[in-house]
């Protein structure tokens, strides 16, 4: 079964190139530039992963979360943004071990494993 992801941006250019990379990956990918229809997406298709912009025109990002995208309990633990990458790891890798996805840059964070164009 593939994995779906909601992208919520409101920059049209960027949520355009965030779903084709995600669908050049494999992943069935929605997307909508607006919070309120974000919710109402989320609430009709259930999707295994949301790539939320923060700062949208009609609502913040947060109201979003608040008002119904969140929901899904994981495991936390001290580093906030660790927890919720090893959750999405769960979600869309293959094996969460052995992350290709989203990649662990030494030092520096996370980034994207995807293959570039060209």
């Amino acid at each position: 079964m593939t994995a779906t992801v909601l992208v919520v941006e409101d920059e049209r250019t960027l949520r355009q190139l965030i779903r084709t990379y995600l669908e050049r990956a494999g992943f069935s990918a929605l997307s909508t530039e607006s919070g309120a229809e974000a919710i109402t997406l989320a609430a009709a298709v259930s999707p295994d992963l949301v790539v939320l912009d923060l700062s949208l025109p009609d609502m913040s990002g947060e109201e979003v979360l608040i008002s119904g995208v969140r929901g899904h309990e994981f495991a936390g633990y001290e580093r906030t943004v660790d927890s919720h990458i090893r959750n999405l790891r769960r979600k869309i890798e293959k094996d969460p071990a052995r992350p290709g996805i989203v990649q662990t840059v030494p030092s520096g964070g996370y980034r994207l494993g995807l293959a570039r164009d060209g």
